[in-house]
């Protein structure tokens, strides 16, 4: 659908921003000479309005667990669904981890009930965003061990 597919471009987009706001960023006039490490500066990331637009992923996928096979499931070659939004989204918690290191902490309650609601889903029902979901534990887990 074009909804799940601009969702997840969307999505997509702001795991750009966000892994790219991890680079260093030089200030712009410089010669290539005369650049040094105190040139560099940072990009701020609003970490709690990113996240916030994930848990809307969330809350949307999650909100009637008794539909939640039609919603996931799909069809077999169906490209962009809500399993492919919701993977989309935990590929951006997963480089928001990464990239927010120690301030990721504030966000620990938040992301455990999100791990404790996907791991309610149907095991069949995983298979569609297993990978994401690994990445996401992966990063979470270096982040914010708690």
């Amino acid at each position: 659908s074009t909804v799940y597919l601009q969702c997840s471009r969307l999505l997509e987009l702001i795991r750009s921003l966000v892994l790219l706001g991890s680079n260093s960023v030089h200030a712009p006039g410089l010669k290539d000479r005369a650049r040094s490490e105190s040139d560099a500066s940072s990009i701020i990331l609003p970490l709690v309005t990113m996240m916030s637009t994930v848990d809307l992923v969330f809350t949307s996928v999650f909100g009637d667990m008794a539909s939640l096979p039609a919603v996931l499931g799909g069809t077999a070659g169906e490209a962009h669904s809500a399993a492919s939004v919701l993977a989309e989204a935990l590929e951006l918690v997963a480089a928001l981890a990464d990239t927010a290191a120690s301030t990721f902490l504030m966000q620990a309650g938040r992301v455990r009930r999100w791990i404790e609601t996907l791991l309610d889903v149907p095991l069949e029902l995983h298979m569609r965003y297993c990978r994401a979901f690994s990445s996401m534990i992966l990063a979470v887990a270096s982040a914010a061990p708690a």
